[in-house]
């Protein structure tokens, strides 16, 4: 799922039980081209800006963690305010129509933590957003991302 590999991948926590320091500089961006194979063109400034929004999305996590999904909404209407990603249909790369949601003007990090935004707001605004429903809510978020990475998995990175 592409926005909890973002997360994991950009993120300090704990990976295969050891700790696992947040990267910067070079290995940052290579953590994010690790994630999205379209990011060649990936600088340190974008891979900054990038990263300080995934943790703005760990923080969603970790507060539905906590069951404390008020947290959670409020975080990701927060960055959907920043962010303001629209809906629009597009048909690029021999692809048929398909719903991507950026900003008008987004640069590569904002076009990307957009519809990352979006796909936790869609789990949240749902049943599966209930305390009790966590396993089911993870699993959503995996179907959601199996159906949206691949699509967005072939935006080109857009210079700034």
């Amino acid at each position: 799922m592409l926005t909890v590999d973002l997360v994991n991948a950009t993120t300090p926590g704990h990976r295969h039980g050891k700790p696992f320091a947040e990267p910067h500089g070079a290995d940052l961006v290579a953590a994010i081209r690790g994630v999205l194979p379209n990011a060649q063109d990936l600088d340190h400034r974008l891979a900054d800006k990038l990263a300080g929004h995934v943790r703005r999305l760990r923080g969603v996590f970790e507060a539905v963690e906590r069951d404390d999904v008020d947290a959670a909404a409020g975080e990701v209407n927060a960055l959907l305010d920043q962010l303001r990603p629209s809906p629009f249909l597009d048909k690029h790369d021999g692809e048929p129509w398909h719903l991507h949601f950026h900003g008008r003007h987004d640069d590569f990090a904002d076009g990307w933590a957009g519809p990352c935004t979006i796909a936790l707001a869609t789990v949240l605004g749902s049943d599966y957003a209930d305390p009790g429903q966590r396993e089911k809510w993870f699993r959503s978020m995996q179907l959601l991302a199996s159906e949206v990475a691949p699509r967005l998995a072939n935006l080109p990175v857009k210079p700034s």
